[in-house]
């Protein structure tokens, strides 16, 4: 279309400039807040007498520019919130890329939105919008789901399960939800850190958005029995592997507002990733995504013919 045009002439203009100043990749993380999981406080690590604002600059050194080091987000809701130096336009064909860590049935998916700085404020304060994935239009899907943790009792007698040997308590951390189910998120011998945000004060806190079916299946090959997190088939981060298209490329046109409804936006300045399953998969744990990279996709092809 004809503004899709301008944008992309104003790109060519910019990227050939001398005063070419953006950068394709993250420049700014506004908001960490993982659920609980194995890797939280770990990945990245959470230093005793630690500020929230230099946490986030250590988020933002392992994410930004062409850096490649992961942040977990934990169990279900778990989140990241980070913005880019420019408008991303919603052209022809995918816009965005954004890395996780899957390999082949290995899927923890997490949803995206995305929001467009409306105010010219410089903050994602704007109406968040969500890219629709494959897995949003199947009957399974919970939107307007919402859970809460509670911070484990460190003076409570841990409860093993005989059926996970690594576990070292099968009830951590509990967890409610608005569907009127509950329970726990394990701990297992490999990771003995909290998994309870060091830097979250009070005893819980509520994650919301929308939750994908379960994905993780048992399966037994010869006298292994393995879990398999099968993937969805498009839409969400750390679902595939980074160098399936499916698995990392992200198209703005899927945009739809809080009631479901299609919305056509002209580009975005921000982007919110949360975990969008709700499972434990035996040893493997909790399902938690993970975010280690992410780009314009047009602006880093010009950067790379300028």
């Amino acid at each position: 279309n004809t503004s899709g045009r301008v944008i992309e002439e104003s790109y060519i203009i910019e990227v050939r400039s001398s005063n070419f100043k953006h950068s394709p990749y993250i420049t700014q993380v506004f908001d960490f807040t993982p659920a609980p999981g194995q890797f939280v406080n770990e990945a990245p690590k959470w230093i005793e007498g630690m500020t929230y604002k230099e946490l986030l600059d250590v988020v933002l050194k392992r994410l930004g520019g062409t850096n490649k080091n992961y942040v977990s987000l934990g169990a279900y809701g778990g989140s990241i919130t980070f913005g880019f130096d420019h408008l991303v336009p919603n052209l022809d064909g995918p816009d965005l890329v954004i890395w996780g860590n899957a390999f082949p049935k290995s899927s923890e998916a997490g949803i995206v939105q995305v929001a467009y700085d409306a105010n010219h404020n410089g903050i994602p304060d704007d109406p968040w919008y969500e890219l629709y994935g494959s897995a949003h239009k199947e009957p399974d899907a919970t939107f307007h789901y919402s859970i809460t943790y509670y911070r484990p009792d460190s003076k409570k007698q841990p409860v093993l399960d005989p059926k996970e040997p690594a576990v070292i308590d099968a009830e951590y951390i509990r967890w409610e939800d608005n569907q009127g189910n509950s329970g726990f998120i394990p701990k297992n011998k490999y990771h003995k850190q909290s998994y309870y945000p060091a830097w979250i004060k009070e005893d819980s806190y509520t994650l919301s958005g929308t939750r994908l079916k379960n994905n993780a299946v048992l399966t037994t090959k010869g006298e292994s029995k393995i879990w398999e997190l099968n993937p969805f088939e498009w839409g969400y981060v750390d679902n595939k592997p980074n160098n399936d298209p499916n698995g990392s490329q992200f198209d703005l046109s899927h945009a739809h507002d809080s009631k479901g409804n299609p919305v056509a936006l002209k580009g975005i300045h921000f982007v919110k990733v949360y975990t969008a399953l709700n499972q434990v998969a035996g040893v493997i744990g909790e399902t938690s995504t993970e975010v280690m990279h992410a780009y314009d996709i047009r602006y880093r092809k010009l950067l790379e013919k300028r």
